[in-house]
């Protein structure tokens, strides 16, 4: 698409895409958007997991030094 690598995630969403036909901006966007959403979540999730096995390991007795299994 002659499309040069974004800079950052300003990039990503304002000049990036110039040049090309609007629906295929508004695709890029998109992409751009729902990657970015993706890697939010999976953060999300994983923040959430550690914190339930921190609680339930606290709540179980076991010591910080130990693996949780």
């Amino acid at each position: 698409m002659g499309l040069l690598k974004p800079h950052n995630i300003g990039h990503m969403f304002n000049s990036w895409p110039r040049g090309v036909n609007l629906l295929l901006k508004l695709l890029l966007r998109f992409g751009a958007a729902v990657t970015c959403w993706s890697i939010e979540k999976k953060k999300l999730v994983l923040r959430v997991n550690y914190l339930v096995i921190h609680r339930l390991r606290t709540y179980l007795g076991y010591p910080e030094e130990t693996g949780f299994a």
